[in-house]
């Protein structure tokens, strides 16, 4: 946190770093979606940037909970934003990846 902290250049050199090795990339394949395997260690890169303000909004959270009224509205916060990611990931998630249904297979219905 505090090698970007210090300037505001460090903070752009990772925002440059995510969006080339995560937006740019799939730009540059030309992927399509819904491919039968995911191509994610193409964006190694970009999980790696994330992970950087991953850390840093977990260092935020460290300090802001410090200050004593703020602190239940910080852990609230803090767990719903836990559960909204795996809650948003079967949501969008869940049509592509349900087989409670019959089962399409080298032209024909099982």
């Amino acid at each position: 946190m505090c090698w970007q902290y210090k300037e505001i250049i460090r903070f752009w050199l990772v925002m440059v770093f995510f969006i080339m090795t995560g937006l740019a990339i799939i730009v540059y394949l030309n992927q399509y979606p819904n491919q039968p395997r995911e191509r994610d260690y193409a964006y190694v890169g970009s999980f790696d940037a994330f992970a950087i303000w991953i850390g840093i909004g977990y260092v935020v959270f460290e300090k802001a909970s410090e200050i004593s009224w703020k602190q239940n509205i910080m852990a609230v916060t803090f767990v719903v934003l836990i559960a909204a990611v795996p809650v948003l990931m079967a949501s969008q998630n869940w049509d592509d990846h349900n087989r409670s249904g019959p089962v399409h297979c080298k032209g024909y219905w099982i």
